[in-house]
């Protein structure tokens, strides 16, 4: 009997251990991507514009269409677009930028690693086989992070109540009105009250936190490249709800209130104000305030929505597709016009 019992425990681990083996080796198939790595030589004529992958390494980028990040040699990120066609798979959109501001020219080589996510390291070698000791400093033509000051400030302000007119201090407010949408200025803005108007005349008051206004600088954007932000978001699938809303100036520069399509808000979001959580693309939390007009079965995103706009560096055109993944929570895909990303400049004139 005892040995009985030996040989029965003796059968069980070794079956452990090949369960065990069974599901490293699935592990390894699951990561096998992260970590591969290509080599190009550079052509100006043939990479200047787009760089083609080799068609080996397209085993490596199923699902990886879309936005991509390339780290250089200096640490710095550029933003680049993968995209394919029946040849395989190349960076456009922003490559240029990367091959500009490192300076590659005819004959470097290039090697790339696949980290996941996304994410290629670049290393650069130049004629003579070195790493380019000048791409150890290189650094984006465009400032990738938007200027946000005041937020301490926004804190205080949104948290306070607002009061009448009375002879009491009041915030520094402005209002726009729903029918001639203009923003009428009391001093520098720092909230305001949006007052949407009823069939019957009554008026629902929303508060609506403002980030400092800004002005984009980005170069003007063709309407095939708007077009061409419309189809990629309209080709997401999910399995949730999803709506898409193109951004507008006063959604992303000004104002920041964001008006959801009223069909989504009636068949899934609540009938009443809360605070919602967004997820971004890379994975950042924000909390931002939905807002919801009963008498017209209208819902926006106020408070928290600057934010998120400016930490996502948000522009006109640019097209957001929300994928409700739950009652209180919604992941955000970003569409760009044009993957160029530059700097915001405060707005002076909303002083």
């Amino acid at each position: 009997m005892a040995g009985q019992q030996e040989r029965k425990e003796s059968r069980a681990a070794m079956a452990r251990r090949e369960n065990g083996k069974r599901e490293e080796k699935g592990k390894e198939v699951d990561v096998k991507k992260f970590g591969q790595r290509f080599c190009t030589v550079f052509s100006a004529q043939e990479s200047g514009e787009r760089l083609r992958i080799p068609p080996s390494f397209s085993q490596y980028l199923e699902n990886e269409i879309g936005l991509v990040y390339l780290f250089g040699q200096s640490g710095n990120r550029w933003l680049a677009d993968l995209a394919s066609d029946t040849e395989g798979f190349f960076f456009e959109n922003g490559w240029k930028d990367f091959v500009t501001d490192h300076s590659i020219e005819e004959g470097h080589i290039l090697t790339f690693c696949y980290n996941g996510d996304s994410h290629f390291s670049v290393v650069i070698f130049d004629e003579m086989y070195i790493e380019k000791p000048s791409a150890f400093r290189a650094k984006p033509s465009y400032d990738l992070v938007a200027t946000t000051e005041r937020d301490e400030e926004d804190k205080q302000i949104s948290s306070a109540p607002l009061e009448e007119n009375n002879g009491t201090k009041r915030n520094r407010t402005g209002e726009i009105d729903a029918n001639s949408s203009k923003l009428r200025k009391r001093s520098d803005v720092a909230s305001i009250d949006y007052k949407s108007a009823s069939r019957n005349g009554t008026e629902d008051v929303m508060r609506v936190q403002r980030q400092p206004a800004v002005m984009s600088q980005r170069p003007p954007v063709s309407q095939g490249w708007k077009n061409y932000a419309l189809q990629k978001a309209k080709q997401y699938k999910s399995k949730y709800p999803i709506t898409l809303q193109i951004m507008k100036k006063t959604y992303v520069y000004k104002t920041y209130f964001m008006i959801i399509p009223s069909e989504f808000v009636r068949e899934y979001l609540p009938h009443t104000d809360k605070k919602l959580t967004l997820f971004d693309p890379y994975g950042n939390v924000w909390e931002v305030t939905y807002v919801y007009c009963s008498q017209r079965y209208a819902g926006a995103f106020s408070e928290g929505w600057g934010k998120f706009s400016l930490g996502n560096h948000l522009e006109e055109f640019d097209v957001c597709v929300f994928e409700l993944l739950s009652e209180d929570i919604i992941k955000v895909h970003i569409y760009r016009a044009n993957a160029m990303l530059t700097q915001y400049l405060l707005d002076s004139s909303d002083e």
